[in-house]
C-alpha cells in the first residue's frame, strides 16, 4: 500500500481542496482510513521503499501487474 500511495503522491495528479498536489500524510491519511491500516510513519515507509535494491523498488506493484496476465492463461487453460 505503500508504495501505492508513494506513486500516488509523486504524480501530482491527486489534488486538495485548494487545487495544490496532496502531500504524501495527506494521501497516508485516507489509505489509513479506507484499509483500516497504520503506516505508522509515511515518512520512513517510503524511505524503505528507497533503500532498497534499484530492481525491487516495486517490488509489490510488479506483483500486483502481473496478476491479470497469470489469471487470464489461467482461465484460457478451460
Amino acid at each position: 500500500m505503500v508504495e501505492i500511495a508513494e506513486s500516488l503522491f509523486l504524480s501530482k495528479e491527486i489534488l486538495s481542496s485548494n487545487g495544490k498536489p496532496t502531500s504524501r500524510k495527506q494521501i497516508a491519511c485516507i489509505f489509513e482510513l479506507m484499509f483500516n491500516a497504520s503506516f505508522r510513519d509515511i515518512y520512513k515507509r517510503t524511505d524503505d521503499i528507497y533503500k532498497r535494491k534499484p530492481f525491487n523498488l516495486t517490488k509489490a506493484l510488479n506483483a500486483l501487474r502481473f496478476l491479470p496476465s497469470k489469471e487470464s492463461r489461467k482461465l484460457d487453460e478451460f
